[in-house]
């Protein structure tokens, strides 16, 4: 209740913000394996025919969303008389970007910061762009010349890597075992014992 009235104050004062949706309201998202390209988004309701990132054709994927109670969804095994295969969907390894302010860390559906282009960096949804090819890209973030999506931006945030870590976890544990090494590379001084005889005659 506190989330959804803080929200409804910054929408009444006209504030820009951007939110995560409530356990609650997330849906159960879940990719169908094995349906042909053939078969219409229309036969299957809530549905998202998935495409190739490389030259967007379709594939035999399609991402549906169903209320989190739906998990029943995942055993599903036939569906438009085709024998089907049904996983969650997984976890996108890249961060998330908002396609509306092109900013990081949330998703479009719940910023109501002002739209920027992801090609040009101009006040408008990128969808209504009129850049042409010849023209430069400008990010909105760092505003260079190249998309807000891309990668390579000063502003992309940077993760580490497994290799990363690991290297920097060997580099703890080398450097634990040298300063080990270093403390006892060299023995205390040792003083020799003296005698009583020693101890008891006179200084020159």
């Amino acid at each position: 209740e506190d989330y959804r009235r803080l929200t409804r104050a910054l929408a009444d004062e006209g504030r820009e913000y951007h939110t995560y949706s409530l356990p609650s309201e997330r849906m159960l998202r879940a990719v169908i394996r094995g349906l042909p390209d053939g078969i219409s988004n229309e036969d299957i309701t809530s549905v998202f025919r998935m495409r190739s990132r490389r030259d967007r054709a379709p594939m035999p994927l399609v991402l549906v969303q169903a209320p989190q109670d739906q998990e029943d969804l995942l055993k599903l095994t036939r569906c438009c008389h085709l024998v089907v295969r049904v996983e969650a969907q997984r976890a996108n390894a890249n961060p998330t970007q908002c396609h509306r302010c092109q900013r990081f860390g949330h998703a479009q559906s719940r910023c109501t910061a002002a739209a920027k282009c992801v090609k040009c960096g101009e006040g408008h949804h990128s969808a209504d762009c009129k850049k042409t090819r010849e023209t430069p890209a400008k990010c909105a973030n760092c505003g260079g010349e190249h998309p807000a999506s891309y990668r390579g931006c000063l502003k992309f945030p940077k993760k580490l890597t497994k290799k990363t870590t690991a290297n920097q976890q060997q580099h703890k544990i080398d450097h634990g075992a040298s300063t080990q090494q270093a403390k006892f590379a060299y023995p205390p001084k040792v003083t020799a014992a003296k005698s009583f005889a020693d101890a008891a005659r006179p200084k020159q």
